[in-house]
Parts: C-alpha cells; structure tokens; sequence
C-alpha cells in the first residue's frame, strides 16, 4: 500500500459451527507511537493518526460453518505518512478485525500492515544556495554559503561549500552530518529527539577567500519526511565549520528527499554556484539591470568625462562593504564632504549643490570628495543582486545631476567681475571657459593649452598657464620650479619675471604667476607665445632639436 492509492483487504472468517453475527468490521489504523522518560520510567504513548472503517457485513446473519471471505477497499489519504521507525517515534499501521457476536465475547484480530513511501511524480526538488548570514558576510565572522543539488535517497547528494573571510579565520575542516528529527507531544508542549545516520569530514589546507570546494556524498535509504497535526519526521544537514582557536559555525539545512524510480534518480539536477562564482553571476545580473559592464570583480561605466566604479572592499571589523566611485579629470571647483553632502570652495556654488545635488543623492555615505573623486560606501557586502544594481544606479543619478549642474554653476564670488574678460580671451584663444572653475582649455596647433586660475583654500593664489607639445620634450630643457642655471628655450625667456616659476618636463611646458583678476590680457599674450615655442618643440618650425 502507499498513500494517495487504494488498499483491497481481504478477511476470511473461519466458523468450526454455525455462528450469528450482528455486524463485521475491518479497519485501517495509523498510529503514531512514541516513548517519553518521566519519573516513573519509560512510558509509551500512542496517538491515531488515520482510521479507515470497512463494513461488509452490516446486519445480523447466520454464518454457516466453515470459511467465509469478505473484500473492503480502503482509499489511503495522500497525506497520510508511511510507516516509520525512528529513534523514539514510530508510525504504525495495521488492521483491526471484530466480529459482533451476540451474547458473546466479540471475535477480534490485529494484523500488521505496511505503507510504502508513496513515489515521487514531480521531478527532484531544484537546488538551493544556503549561507550561514542572509545578509552576506558579517564584518569579520566566519561566513560561508553551501549549495545542494537534489537529495535522492540511496543516491549521491553532489554539492560544494565556499567559504569567506579567509584572512581572519583558521578553516581547518567543513563536517556534514545527516540528521533526522522527530517531533512529538510531551508534558510542555513539543520534544524533539535527534538521531544522526552519516558523518562525513573535509579536511581543508589553508583555503581561498569565496574558493569552491565541492563534494560528493552517498546518502542512505532514507524515509519520507512526514508531518501531522502533532508528529513529524523530517531530514536536516548539519554543515559544521570546524575552527582554530575560534567557536564552530553551524549551518542547518533542510533537506527534501526525493522517492523516485531509478530513472528519476539518475536525473537529479546538479548544484548551483557558490563562492567566486556565485558573486560573478551576482554581479553581472546587476550589471546589467543597471547598464553597467562587469569586468575583474567589479561594475563600470563611462558617463562623459567619468568614471563610475561599484567594487567591493573589506573595512576590517566593518566587513565587506560596497564602493562607489565617480573619476573624472581635475575640476577645480575645491570639491569636498561636509556634513555628508557634497560642496565646493564657494559659498554661493554649495547652495545651488545643496538645493540640486542633496535631494537624488544616493543612500550611500559620501566618505570622500575633491576634485578628482567621489566616493562613498553602503554597508552591505554585495552578495545580492538588488542592493549592487541599486547603488550603481543612485551613482550614475548623481554623476549625472552633478554634471549637468555644473554647466550652470556661477562663478566664485572672487572672480564674478572677471567673467567678461574671460569669456573674451577664450574667444581669441578658441577654447573654451568653464565658468565654475574659471579656467580655459582649448587646443591650437593640435597641442593642448589652458589657462587656470587656483586657489589656496578660499583664497586666489595663481594663476597657471599650460601647454602640452604633441612631441617628448627634449631632456636638456627639463626643469623644476625651483631649478637654477637651466636654460630656457628661446621665446620662453622673455615670458618670464621676477614673479613667475617655470617647470618643463616630458609632457609639458609649465608657467605660474600671481593672480591675474581680471586683468587676463598679458596672461593670454604669454600663453600665445607659448604655443609658438611648443609648436617648434613639436617638429612644425626649425627649432630645439
């Protein structure tokens, strides 16, 4: 018999004379058995759990004698559990047979019956990752996530483990114990009674941080999980840590046994991903629900003249945490985090950022800002898809607000006068003046050139004038701010005084001066003069080399 299907029981009565009987009965009794220790010693209990009745004789007939046969049929309930012996909880079945004789004792007979594990008609349970901290890796603690393929009883269970925070733990075996655990009534409330059938142990040599580790184990014959009303038998996984000089990680996992023919068992679906190459798939799903590209670890993607990196990094005691950063060429603006929100050297530029930037900027704590970077963390470890797709989106919303906005930054308050002869010196140097910064950038003769004004803190310190020949300058003009006796090429010379330094190297040709304010004309004179002693370094004139 097995549940869900039904049971065709049949009863002989023998009669050695002939005998009335008023009534026969047949039944089908389940019953959950179970033994508790109390003060006066091992008592048993017994609770039904199923109870089946046939009648196939329902009044009072004379039954010749000799032997008489009678058929019932049972339907056995799907739900019902089969039969079971466990370590203090059994599950029995058998009939029960009473014949009503009248004026005389009943004719009565108990026969043991057997229900089989009723067989599986779906396909094997799919796999399942397991992770001893939902939320991924806890600061410094042990962490580790296992996958399992399906459990088949009798057949092999293929799975593997990965474990993290390697650098500050000594992993030094991973023991996996098959458990059942029965569940019954007592005196206060539920007990449960533990049997353990299989231990395995995998010795571990110094493993990698996320590393994959993979095994392969022979499960038992196993029962059918069951449960009812007050009884029930089901298989765990205990996955244990084993550690140096630190308390044992223990992972409890469920375990749904598949009874199937061999067919279905040769089928059973493998494990999934863990460790690296779980967080890989993690991370490019988050990529691309979030338009980014996943490359070496890590999420990026170019927005105009940025950057935008999500990567992961362990803060010590804080954990794994998620990084956001923005990259990006020099802005001038004295970018900075004050008071968590984002702000530049001028008051009247951090109010339009305070009053535009602070309402979409991200959930991430800002920890660091200039004007080469942003960057800030989110206090989860980045183990789900969700949380890394999410910030990657609140970085490009910023990036992107911050970028717009600055087209229509105002200019410093120290320089505001200035803005008229500056818009006219980018005209006749076709660049073009970032009002913000106040600096002009452009490029003639295929060389690059810019004109910045600087400052120290809050205050204007310089004035800078730049030029980038396309050809490696010679090594003979090479020189420092502070360098003595070194010749100057010729047309350089002249742009020079008692107030300005000079500094050549490979790339460019260097002047700083006091500040110009908006007396930028001589400025635009020595930066023209520049480009010519740069076109003539480049190879377009005769010149020093």
């Amino acid at each position: 018999m097995t549940p869900g299907e039904s049971a065709s029981a049949r009863v002989v009565v023998h009669c050695s004379e002939p005998v009335p009987v008023d009534e026969l009965t047949l039944e089908l009794v389940c019953s959950g058995v179970w033994y508790q220790s109390t003060q006066h010693g091992q008592q048993r209990y017994k609770r039904c759990i199923v109870r089946l009745i046939g009648v196939p004789l329902k009044e009072r007939v004379e039954l010749p004698k000799g032997a008489h046969e009678y058929r019932v049929v049972f339907a056995v309930p799907a739900d019902a559990p089969p039969s079971f012996s466990g370590k203090v909880l059994s599950v029995e079945w058998e009939f029960r047979v009473r014949a009503s004789i009248p004026w005389w004792p009943d004719a009565k007979g108990t026969f043991v019956a057997h229900v089989a594990p009723r067989p599986s008609t779906s396909a094997p349970p799919q796999p399942k990752v397991y992770a001893s901290n939902v939320e991924g890796p806890d600061g410094t603690k042990p962490y580790a996530e296992v996958s399992l393929g399906a459990a088949v009883s009798g057949q092999p269970l293929v799975g593997s483990v990965a474990l993290s925070n390697t650098a500050y733990n000594d992993y030094r075996a991973v023991e996996l114990r098959l458990i059942s655990r029965e569940r019954m009534p007592s005196g206060f409330g539920k007990q449960t009674a533990t049997r353990k059938h299989a231990t395995w142990r995998i010795e571990l040599d110094s493993p990698a941080e996320n590393e994959e580790v993979q095994f392969r184990l022979l499960l038992p014959e196993m029962a059918q999980p069951f449960e009812t009303q007050n009884l029930s038998m089901r298989w765990t996984l205990c996955v244990r840590l084993c550690l140096s000089w630190a308390i044992d990680t223990t992972l409890w996992i469920p375990l749904e046994v598949h009874n199937g023919t061999a067919a279905d068992r040769s089928e059973a679906s493998a494990p999934l991903a863990v460790g690296n190459d779980r967080l890989a798939a993690v991370w490019r799903q988050a990529g691309r629900d979030s338009g980014f590209n996943y490359r070496d670890a890590q999420l990026s993607r170019e927005c105009g003249p940025a950057r935008l990196v999500i990567r992961r990094e362990h803060r010590g005691r804080r954990g794994l945490q998620l990084v956001a950063e923005a990259l990006y060429p020099d802005l001038d603006l004295g970018l900075r985090v004050k008071g968590g929100r984002l702000r530049c050297r001028d008051p009247g530029q951090s109010a339009v950022l305070a009053e535009q930037i602070d309402p979409v900027q991200p959930k991430l704590e800002l920890e660091h800002a200039d004007d080469q970077r942003i960057a800030g963390v989110l206090n989860d470890p980045g183990t789900r898809v969700e949380p890394v797709a999410d910030l990657a989106k609140q970085l490009l919303a910023l990036w992107q607000a911050f970028d717009d906005l600055r087209e229509t930054l105002p200019a410093p308050a120290d320089m505001a006068d200035a803005v008229p002869a500056f818009q006219a010196a980018a005209r006749r140097l076709g660049g073009e003046l970032d009002v913000a910064s106040m600096d002009i950038r452009g490029s003639r003769y295929e060389i690059p050139f810019a004109l910045e004004v600087q400052w120290e803190g809050s205050e204007l310190a310089r004035t800078v004038l730049e030029v980038r020949p396309t050809l490696p300058i010679d090594g003979r003009w090479h020189q420092s701010e502070t360098a003595d006796d070194v010749p100057l090429p010729d047309g350089l010379a002249a742009l020079v005084d008692e107030n300005a330094t000079v500094s050549i190297d490979r790339e460019r040709v260097r002047l700083v001066f006091p500040p110009c304010g908006a007396n930028v004309s001589p400025m635009v004179e020595r930066l023209e003069a520049m480009l010519e002693v740069a076109s003539r370094m480049s190879g377009r004139a005769a010149g020093y080399r």
